[in-house]
């Protein structure tokens, strides 16, 4: 049986990697689905898709954990087709896991076997708490496997997690503008 174990994983954590040696535990092998791969550069999605396929692929393989495939999974905003279009992007899958409700729910409405993932210190083991360490300067290297670790070192992730100002409205454009421009006298 394969498994799909679909995250955000903003950044991979060892609430993940013991969430993959226990499915791995049920089934012969395991697609990691890359959740919202399309977004980054965000204090929510601080890393690209890419960035999150590399950083769980050096964790799984400095392990030699296998057989794991990881894919990107696009948002489609529209919860109804959503685990149509999933099935429709990945190889064939039989079990879900995960922590999320609304997903193994949309899963389970079309066939699918769920199951949900037993993390321990689910709180402190979030990529919310871990970016919200990293952005107050606190410790956070112990709750991600070491290449985890070093890969957001190496990228200067405290950067990526600092608070972004989105500036969409002209009103809110020119008042910015006349900030700077004040600034700058």
């Amino acid at each position: 049986m394969k498994g799909l174990f679909i995250g955000r994983f903003q950044p991979f954590h060892k609430g993940h990697l013991e969430a993959v040696r226990q499915i791995l535990e049920e089934c012969d092998s395991m697609i990691i689905g890359i959740g919202s791969a399309q977004e980054e550069r965000t204090s929510a999605n601080p890393l690209s898709g890419g960035e999150r396929i590399s950083m769980i692929k050096k964790v799984l393989e400095s392990r030699d954990i296998n057989p794991v495939e990881v894919y990107p999974i696009p948002d489609l905003n529209c919860h109804p087709a959503w685990p149509y279009y999933v099935e429709a992007i990945l190889p064939r899958f039989e079990k879900v896991y995960g922590n999320s409700e609304v997903v193994l729910h949309l899963f389970d409405s079309i066939g699918h076997e769920t199951g949900i993932i037993d993390q321990v210190e689910r709180k402190k083991l979030s990529g919310t708490e871990i970016r919200k360490r990293i952005r107050e300067g606190r410790e956070w290297e112990d709750l991600v496997p070491e290449e985890v670790a070093e890969y957001l070192g190496d990228i200067d992730m405290k950067h990526r997690v600092e608070p972004k100002i989105d500036i969409d409205s002209e009103s809110e454009k020119k008042a910015a503008h006349l900030l700077t421009k004040k600034d700058k006298t």
